[in-house]
C-alpha cells in the first residue's frame, strides 16, 4: 500500500512539478536520476542523489517531494525485510505419527519394530521430496542441500517426527499428514454367514453368485420359511483398506482381504477357505458395497454313528484309510459374505451428531453421509431400530430421505 502510494506520489506530483520546472535545471536532473535509481532498485545511488538534492536545494518543492518519497521507500524496505526474516525464521514442531508408521497386522511381533522404523524413513523421505525439497539438510552427511535450513528426525521412543522448518513449510507438512490420515479412514466391515442347505435344494444354487441386498434378504426369508435350513454367523471383522484377517473355527479357516475402489463403491474381496490347513477354495471377486457374495464350500454329511463330515470330501482317499464315509451327501455348505465400506469421517458425522439435550427429547439430528445421498430416492420411508444406548421411550423411528431430522413414530 505504501509502495503504491509512494509510486503514485512520485509519478503524479513529480510530473506536475517537472512541468513547472526547467527540465535542464540542476534540481530537475537530480530528481529524475533519483527516481530512476529507485525504479532500478539501486538504493545506494538513490540515497546519494537524495542527499545531494537536499544539500543543494533544501527549500525547493521538488526536494520536499523527493524527501517524502524517500521516507516511504525506506519504510517499505524495512517492512519487507522484516517480513522475509519472519518467513525464514526456523521453529521446531513435533508430529505424532504412530498411526502412520506402525504396520497393520498381521505382522510378526519381532518384525513390528523393524517395519515401524522402515515406514518412518519412507514417511520422512516423502516429506522431504514433497515439501520444499531444496530446504532440507542431507540426513546422511548433515550438510545443507542448496540453501537448506530444515531438519527432520524420527524419535523411536515417542513414535514422532521432530521437525525444524519455517512456519509456512510446517503448515504444509501438517496438511500433508492430514491427507495421509484421511486415506487411512477407509475401512471394510466383512460380515460372514455360513449356510447349511439340503442337498436337493443346493443343486439349484450356483457355485458363485453376487446378489443385491434386496435379493439376498428375499432368498433368506424364503429359506427360513420353506426348508430345513441352518444358519450361523462368523464374527464380523472390520479391516483397514488392504488389510488381511482370518477367522478359524473347528479347523475351518476363512481368510479375508478387502480393497476399496477409488470411487468408494466397490470392494475387491479376496477369500481363502481352508479346512485343517488344506486350501479348499479361493476367490477374488469385486462386490458392490452392501451386496452379498454366496460361495459354495462343500458337503456336510452324517455317518451312521452320528459323525459329521464337512468340506469337499475325497471319498476314495478316506475310504482307503478305513474311514466310514456316507454314500449320500445330506447337506451342502455355503458362505455368504457381505462387505460394507466404512468412511470414518462420515461415520463420525452420522453417529456423533445423533445427540439429545434431554432424555425425553423427541428430535435427533441425523445427517445422511454424502456418499449415500445420490443412491437414495428423494422420498423413502422406512422403520428402523434406534441405536442402542440412546435414552428414549421409543424404539421405532421414522426416517424421511433426504434426512434432516429423525422423529419417533407415535
Amino acid at each position: 500500500m505504501r509502495q503504491t502510494f509512494g509510486f503514485l506520489l512520485a509519478l503524479g506530483f513529480s510530473s506536475t512539478l517537472f512541468a513547472q520546472t526547467d527540465e535542464t535545471s540542476r534540481e530537475s536532473q537530480l530528481a529524475r536520476s533519483y527516481y530512476q535509481a529507485v525504479e532500478n532498485d539501486d538504493f545506494e545511488h538513490a540515497r546519494s542523489l537524495f542527499r545531494e538534492l537536499r544539500k543543494e536545494f533544501p527549500d525547493d518543492s521538488l526536494t520536499k517531494l523527493v524527501t517524502s518519497h524517500w521516507k516511504l521507500t525506506i519504510n517499505n524496505r524495512a517492512s519487507s525485510k522484516n517480513s522475509v526474516e519472519a518467513d525464514q525464521q526456523q521453529i521446531v514442531r513435533v508430529y505424532a505419527v504412530a498411526d502412520l508408521v506402525i504396520p497393520l497386522p498381521p505382522v510378526e511381533d519381532a518384525r513390528t519394530s523393524e517395519m515401524t522404523v522402515k515406514n518412518a524413513i519412507q514417511l520422512t523421505d516423502l516429506i522431504k521430496q514433497t515439501i520444499s525439497p531444496d530446504s532440507w539438510q542431507d540426513s546422511q552427511t548433515d550438510k545443507r542441500i542448496a540453501d537448506g535450513i530444515g531438519e527432520i528426525r524420527f524419535d523411536k521412543s515417542t513414535l514422532s517426527l521432530v521437525i525444524l522448518q519455517t512456519a509456512e513449510n510446517l503448515d504444509n507438512i501438517t496438511g500433508l499428514l492430514e491427507q495421509l490420515r484421511r486415506l487411512q479412514d477407509l475401512q471394510v466391515s466383512m460380515e460372514a454367514r455360513f449356510l447349511s442347505i439340503p442337498a436337493d435344494l443346493a443343486k439349484s444354487w450356483p457355485s458363485s453368485k453376487i446378489q443385491t441386498a434386496k435379493q439376498w434378504d428375499s432368498q433368506l426369508e424364503a429359506l427360513r420359511s420353506g426348508t430345513d435350513f441352518k444358519s450361523f454367523f462368523a464374527p464380523k471383522v472390520t479391516l483397514f483398506n488392504h488389510q488381511t484377517a482370518s477367522i478359524t473355527s473347528n479347523g475351518l479357516t476363512l481368510e479375508l482381504c478387502g480393497k476399496i475402489s477409488p470411487d468408494r463403491r466397490d470392494v475387491e474381496s479376496f477369500i481363502s477357505i481352508q479346512d485343517h490347513g488344506r486350501t479348499v477354495d479361493q476367490h477374488c471377486e469385486t462386490i458392490r458395497d452392501g451386496d452379498v457374495l454366496v460361495l459354495y464350500i462343500g458337503t456336510e454329511a452324517t455317518e451312521g454313528n452320528g459323525m459329521q463330515f464337512s468340506g469337499q470330501l475325497d471319498r476314495r482317499r478316506l475310504q482307503s484309510l478305513g474311514v466310514k464315509v456316507p454314500d449320500s451327501e445330506d447337506r451342502h455348505l455355503f458362505l455368504a459374505l457381505r462387505p460394507r465400506i466404512i468412511v470414518q469421517e462420515e461415520e463420525e458425522e452420522l453417529i456423533g451428531s445423533v445427540t439429545s439435550s434431554e432424555n425425553d427429547s423427541k428430535t435427533w439430528i441425523a445427517p445422511v453421509p454424502k456418499r449415500n445421498r445420490i443412491e437414495i430416492p428423494e422420498i423413502i420411508r422406512s422403520t428402523i431400530t434406534f441405536p442402542a444406548g440412546m435414552n428414549s421411550h421409543q424404539e421405532a423411528w421414522e426416517i424421511n430421505w433426504p434426512v434432516e431430522h429423525v422423529v419417533p413414530i407415535r
